[in-house]
């Protein structure tokens, strides 16, 4: 009886998305090929940090907070999410959140899909998917509340937020 206390019950407010990229909720389909690539590993620095290639056409961040899956190797089948996407002189390095079990080798291959930071501009401008955004970017943050009216400030009841 006191389990059903636990369960979440409706929908809680946030700034940031709850939905998942790709999910029913988000709706975007992530089949397009400007979001997903395929790649191979040049060399790896830590079981955290690789150096890749076949992601050139890419800008740097455009996986940040993506999904990678190993499909080759002894992480083959492994899916872990990226913490970063950088492009320094051309050589582009991915970092994962969590350590992967085995540091990934020499041309072990993997797929990758694009990444969402879960905020109301990135949906907009890299997704065009924000009728489908599910938080509330519209809500102020703890600096408004702790705000005070002054004769400056205009509080008509705008956005705070594009």
């Amino acid at each position: 009886m006191s389990l059903r206390l636990n369960q979440p019950q409706g929908r809680g407010y946030c700034t940031k998305c709850t939905a998942n990229l790709g999910d029913s909720a988000c709706g975007f389909d992530l089949s397009n090929p400007d979001y997903q690539a395929i790649g191979s590993v040049s060399s790896s620095q830590s079981d955290q940090i690789s150096i890749v290639s076949g992601l050139d056409e890419f800008e740097a961040g455009w996986f940040r907070f993506g999904l990678l899956t190993w499909t080759s190797g002894e992480n083959a089948d492994l899916s872990v999410e990226v913490y970063d996407h950088d492009d320094q002189d051309g050589e582009i390095t991915l970092t994962f959140f969590t350590p992967l079990p085995n540091i990934p080798q020499l041309g072990d291959l993997f797929s990758i899909t694009a990444g969402c930071a879960k905020t109301f501009s990135i949906c907009k401008e890299k997704f065009s998917n924000a009728l489908n955004y599910q938080g509330f970017p519209h809500m102020p943050g703890r600096d408004f509340a702790y705000g005070y009216a002054d004769e400056e400030t205009v509080h008509d009841g705008r956005p705070l937020v594009d």
